[in-house]
């Protein structure tokens, strides 16, 4: 404003005029620094543009994009921004269906983990029962002089080839050279049925079983090396299809116990599977005459019995828990009725198609001992005569 015409005005107005000046300078200084302030916003907001993962997604589809014109250029193929639309609408399906496989995968990571769990559970509940039974047996029979039983954890393979085909639903007989054949060791079941007879160590007993577990289930998946029949391969592929749980039942299984009993023969312990039939009944008297405390019922125990065991098992057992238990006896062997020191006897006798009571008392009745003589020992006169040729003889 240099034309102003200040001798026109006095001091006042000139005052006015200077100050306006004033003011539009600081307008103007103002307005300059929000025009810089402007363009810095504008700089920053290309710079972070730039930087943004959202202009580097562009940019690697962009390149992407040019690169896929390019090689379908190069192979003369068709391509355009509608075709790549559908291609990228088909990558989003794909990774929306690869979310919820990976949620299906978490879901079926929590389930094995359970599943292991459970078998952990199932195997220490094994040993537990194993455990209480070995404790029960030792209970019962301990040092017993003429019987010893012990369990052998999984080793019973009495009823595993039925117990194989339940589970899997094969019927008997049916793929036997596959299943279980005994000329056939590379049978599925030879290893662990015959591991008594090969002398394989009861340790090795659950490695038997995971191989016919693991033998099955490579065999339903198709991944066998074994040379198996087509059919057993479409039975077991069939199973895996309609029937999935069978084969989580074969993978849950585990054989029972097997209980090993020997018998003594003078003073040593053999196999009760090579015992005659008085062995074995000695051996089963031997249970029976040791467990509980409740009234025993016995029919003749001297069947099958010779009488050294008569005297040396039943009767030696009867005298040592005859305060405990309460006996009742049928039987023929003076042995027992004498020298188990029985409280009250009974002399039956047959009338009128009836068995009856003749006559009942203890030993310290006379009338009963020589019932017992007659009825037992044929008589005094062949007691006395036996005594003399064996007793007097010996002596």
């Amino acid at each position: 404003m240099s034309d102003f015409p200040e001798h026109l005005f006095d001091n006042e107005i000139k005052e006015i005029h200077l100050q306006t000046i004033e003011d539009f300078g600081n307008i103007k200084k103002s307005l300059i620094h929000i025009a810089k302030e402007i363009e810095n916003l504008k700089n920053q907001k290309s710079s972070k543009l730039s930087s943004s993962n959202w202009k580097k997604s562009l940019d690697a589809s962009v390149k992407n994009y040019q690169n896929l014109i390019k090689k379908y250029q190069k192979s003369k193929a068709s391509i355009d921004i509608s075709t790549y639309g559908k291609w990228v609408n088909q990558r989003n399906q794909l990774l929306e269906r690869l979310g919820k496989i990976n949620i299906i995968q978490k879901e079926s990571d929590l389930v094995d983990k359970k599943l292991k769990q459970t078998t952990c559970d199932l195997i220490r509940l094994r040993k537990e029962l194993f455990e209480s039974r070995s404790k029960f047996i030792d209970d019962v029979i301990g040092k017993n002089k003429y019987v010893r039983m012990e369990l052998v954890q999984f080793g019973d393979v009495e009823q595993v080839e039925v117990k194989y085909r339940s589970i899997l639903n094969i019927e008997r007989n049916r793929f036997s050279e596959v299943v279980y054949e005994e000329e056939n060791n590379q049978s599925i079941l030879w290893d662990f049925i015959n591991w008594e007879k090969e002398k394989k160590s009861e340790s090795e007993l659950k490695n038997l079983i995971n191989a016919i577990k693991s033998n099955t289930l490579d065999i339903a998946n198709g991944c066998s090396d074994r040379k198996v029949h087509g059919k057993f391969v479409k039975s077991l592929s069939n199973i895996k299809e309609t029937n999935p749980t069978a084969l989580d039942k074969l993978e849950a299984w585990w054989p029972e116990d097997m209980l090993r009993v020997k018998y003594s023969v003078n003073h040593k312990f053999h196999d009760l599977k090579k015992g005659s039939d008085g062995q074995k009944a000695a051996a089963i008297l031997a249970f029976l005459l040791s467990y509980g405390n409740e009234p025993l019922i016995i029919d003749q125990p001297e069947d099958d019995l010779d009488n050294a065991l008569i005297y040396n098992l039943v009767v030696e057992q009867i005298r040592q828990n005859i305060n405990k238990r309460q006996y009742i006896i049928a039987t023929h062997n003076p042995n027992i009725v004498v020298n188990g020191n029985s409280d009250l006897i009974h002399v039956l006798k047959f009338e009128n198609a009836q068995v009856k009571i003749d006559k009942q008392n203890g030993l310290e009745d006379s009338n009963i001992r020589n019932e017992i003589c007659n009825i037992m020992e044929g008589g005094k006169v062949a007691f006395k005569k036996r005594y003399r040729r064996i007793a007097l003889q010996v002596e």
